[in-house]
């Protein structure tokens, strides 16, 4: 070869080279040029988990890979910026989908992705219900059983071990009303239950005649109340489960909204002492041993109980809540985090100003997650999630944050947080599970076709107990 040719065939190679080079660093360090937009981005991943393992992962429609069998996620990398329709199926489950953003240098991730069985059976177990009431853990539940024409009985259901007993019937109740030939049917309005589960107080209607029980579940011992109070503003001390603390009127001494105590003797005791509080009582709560009472004046009080004498510890709030005769709730979790809902609005305590925060209106229920980090709110026919915590798991919530997760046309009876990032709730055509990731679209399953059921869901059995009409069922195959 000519020497000519050699320095023009070296210099074509160190061309080559330096042109490639930056080509293949540009390449290796994930940098594409994105026709679309006709600009150099940089690339960036999918991370996604779902359970249970083994799900086919689609991408725009397009099968790439199944999830890892023990960690059940995958991670898709070298991805272009861009809104990518992903989709996760699994034989015999509900399909899971998403329209998720990828952005450049970072990874969008999903990782609370949950499949729900398609077909879901549902176990009976019993008819002829006309309510229930379940206690606070699920464990038990009062039912209160009986066909046409056949008498009534008050049963005492145990779910976790699938037990049945019966605490009384309706004989039993009847001579406490002394009404010779009653027109109408004994029904059972309201259950509260102790802290320990085994006791309970209820309140019975007869021909417009109502009475209170309580009733000690561990002796199987019936005891009517001859007090007269109202059992929504009714509870059992915590620390001392034979004592029932109620709202009541003091008529001696012409004061409205009192609290008084209902102790084992069934002797009625004021604990107020109106030398350190003379508030009236709109609602009151126990938590950690502290006694939380909203008063008229529109402050909400941290106190105790010493010798049936209230002791305010603490004034919760700098400015007043505007209160007017309406009926009011508080809702008190760990960490200083308080609520009160009246009049269908709810308030929040910020924790650093002390201030009452209005943070939605048309309110129907309220529920914290199990961790007390973040509440459902349920309003009519939709739901809201508000966030105590700041979220750093995609997509992120700020402390304080208020999402607007769904809207149906029909209202929503019950919900009940489903783990931490999905909830199940019924409706007037069925019972549904919802996720809170709010990114489009919010995906809504349907698992039955139940009508306006009460609904029970038991995270640490899970298990599922619905009330339709008068038959009762079970399920604990949706987490499977």
């Amino acid at each position: 070869m000519k020497k000519l040719h050699k320095k023009i065939l070296l210099l074509a190679l160190s061309l080559a080279f330096l042109t490639c080079a930056p080509l293949t660093l540009f390449y290796i360090n994930g940098y594409r040029f994105d026709f679309a937009s006709y600009k150099i981005v940089h690339l960036g991943g999918l991370y996604l988990k779902s359970e249970p393992s083994t799900a086919k992962i689609y991408i725009n429609d397009r099968l790439i890979k199944k999830t890892n069998p023990i960690f059940s996620s995958v991670f898709l990398n070298n991805l272009l910026p861009g809104d990518y329709h992903i989709r996760i199926e699994r034989d015999n489950y509900q399909k899971w989908e998403k329209i998720l953003t990828i952005e450049e240098s970072m990874v969008t991730e999903a990782k609370n992705i949950l499949l729900i069985p398609q077909n879901i059976n549902f176990s009976f177990s019993y008819e002829n219900i006309k309510e229930i009431f379940f206690s606070p853990s699920g464990r038990f539940s009062v039912a209160d059983q009986g066909a046409e024409k056949e008498e009534r009985r008050i049963l005492l259901l145990s779910h976790f071990d699938s037990k049945i007993s019966q605490l009384f019937s309706e004989d039993q109740l009847i001579p406490h009303f002394k009404i010779k030939k009653p027109k109408t049917s004994l029904t059972i309005n309201e259950v509260i239950w102790s802290g320990d589960e085994k006791k309970i107080i209820f309140e019975a209607a007869l021909d417009k005649q109502k009475r209170i029980f309580l009733v000690d579940i561990s002796q199987n011992k019936l005891i009517p109340i001859e007090i007269e109070f109202s059992l929504k503003s009714a509870k059992f001390n915590p620390q001392n489960q034979n004592e029932i603390v109620f709202i009541g009127d003091d008529v001696k001494n012409n004061k409205k909204d009192r609290l008084w105590t209902l102790d084992e003797q069934l002797n009625q005791i004021s604990l107020m002492n109106e030398a350190f509080f003379d508030d009236q009582i709109m609602d009151f709560s126990f938590l950690n041993g502290d006694l939380i009472l909203l008063g008229s004046s529109g402050f909400l009080y941290k106190t105790f109980i010493r010798d049936h004498i209230i002791i305010v510890s603490e004034i919760l709030n700098l400015k007043p809540l505007e209160m007017n005769e309406k009926s009011y709730k508080i809702f008190a979790y760990p960490n200083s985090r308080f609520f009160v809902l009246g009049d269908e609005n709810l308030y929040y305590i910020n924790p650093k100003t002390h201030i009452f925060y209005k943070v939605s209106e048309n309110v129907n229920k309220v529920l914290a997650d199990k961790e007390n980090r973040k509440i459902s709110i349920l309003k009519g026919n939709q739901i809201e999630i508000f966030y105590l915590e700041k979220e750093y798991e995609q997509p992120h919530r700020q402390e304080m944050e208020i999402v607007k997760l769904a809207e149906f046309k029909e209202p929503v009876n019950e919900i009940f947080w489903l783990g931490l990032n999905h909830l199940i709730f019924s409706g007037r055509s069925g019972i549904f599970i919802i996720e809170i990731d709010d990114r489009k679209p919010v995906n809504i399953w349907q698992i039955s076709e139940f009508n306006n059921a009460k609904i029970l869901w038991i995270g640490e059995k899970k298990t599922l107990f619905v009330l339709e009409k008068d038959k009762f069922y079970s399920n604990n195959e949706i987490l499977r």
